[in-house]
Order: C-alpha cells, then sequence, then structure tokens
C-alpha cells in the first residue's frame, strides 16, 4: 500500500496532546483501510508530522477528521529509502 507522511503547521499542542490524537488516530484507521505507522513533533515550530499507509491522501485525511478534527496543511506521497551503513 501507498506510504504518506502529512504535515500540520502551526500546532498549538504538546506532546501529550499529540500522543492523544495519534491514539485517537489508531482507533479510527481501520474503518478506512489506514494505517498510522509512526509521528514526530515539534514543539517549539509547532509542527507535527504523520507517517501512514493507505489507500491514498484523502483517506488519511478522513481519519483525522473523524478521529479528532485536526486535518493536515499538506500530505505527500513518499517512497522510504534504504538506510546507508
Amino acid at each position: 500500500m501507498p506510504l504518506f507522511i502529512d504535515v500540520h503547521r502551526d500546532v498549538d499542542a504538546t506532546v501529550d496532546d499529540v500522543i492523544e490524537a495519534h491514539e485517537k488516530d489508531v482507533e479510527t484507521q481501520e474503518e478506512f483501510d489506514v494505517e498510522y505507522l509512526n509521528y514526530w513533533v515539534d514543539e517549539d515550530e509547532g509542527a507535527v508530522f504523520c507517517l501512514f499507509e493507505g489507500p491514498s491522501k484523502e483517506a488519511g485525511e478522513k481519519v483525522h477528521e473523524h478521529a479528532h478534527g485536526l486535518t493536515a496543511d499538506e500530505i505527500h506521497k513518499v517512497h522510504q529509502g534504504e538506510p546507508s551503513h
């Protein structure tokens, strides 16, 4: 399934708030055939990044909409590279 990363900008939330939102995503994701894999938070910049697999960008966005309403500013389809050693 395709891999996507979304970007939330100007987020006024703590790391704990983001953890709670991610848990709600995980509770909701199956309904939209999406799997949220990881997330990153930059509290200083007010940015959150979410990595998910799913059929489309829109499916990932629907998870956010239904889980907590905090939709992304950008969603990018990405391909994971191999780690260099």
